[in-house]
C-alpha cells in the first residue's frame, strides 16, 4: 500500500512531507478527494445522517469511497 493510500498519522511520512509532523498529517487528511464535502455536509445536518443521506447529501459521490473517507476519518479521530 503506498503512503496516500493509508490514513494520515502524525508521526510517519505522508503525502507532501517525510516529516510526519501532525499539521502535515491533517492537511493530507483534508486534502483528499469528497473529504470536506463529507465534513461540510455532516457539519450543516440538522441531526444525525444515515449513511443513506450522507451520500445524496454529498452529490454524486460513490458508496465506495463514502466508505473509505469516512473510515479515514474515524480512524484519525
Amino acid at each position: 500500500m503506498t503512503v496516500a493510500a493509508e490514513t494520515p498519522r502524525p508521526g510517519h511520512p505522508v503525502r507532501g512531507s517525510t516529516t510526519g509532523r501532525p499539521i502535515m498529517a491533517l492537511f493530507d487528511l483534508l486534502g483528499r478527494r469528497w473529504v470536506l464535502r463529507v465534513i461540510w455536509e455532516l457539519d450543516q445536518a440538522s441531526g444525525p445522517l444515515t449513511f443513506r443521506e450522507l451520500r445524496t447529501a454529498c452529490g454524486d459521490l460513490s458508496s465506495s469511497v463514502l466508505t473509505r473517507r469516512l473510515s479515514e476519518l474515524t480512524e484519525a479521530r
